[in-house]
């Protein structure tokens, strides 16, 4: 039921503690990350939510889905 709730890229955030999911039988049915579709993001960089925070966390998924297509 999961992957029908993905969007065609996932963003995962990790951390040093986080469980890895890599050979998670869920996590690996979600077809985009089973099709190499899955950005990762700095976990300190979403952390915060003041504007100056929020700015680059744009940037960054903007530039990250536009990476996607060159």
């Amino acid at each position: 039921m999961l992957p029908e709730y993905a969007g065609d890229y996932v963003f995962r955030s990790a951390y040093k503690e986080m469980e890895d999911l890599s050979d998670n039988v869920v996590w690996n049915s979600i077809p985009a990350v089973d099709e190499g579709r899955l950005i990762d993001m700095s976990f300190g960089l979403f952390f915060y939510n003041d504007i100056y925070s929020l700015d680059k966390q744009l940037d960054f998924v903007v530039d990250s889905l536009l990476e996607t297509v060159k």
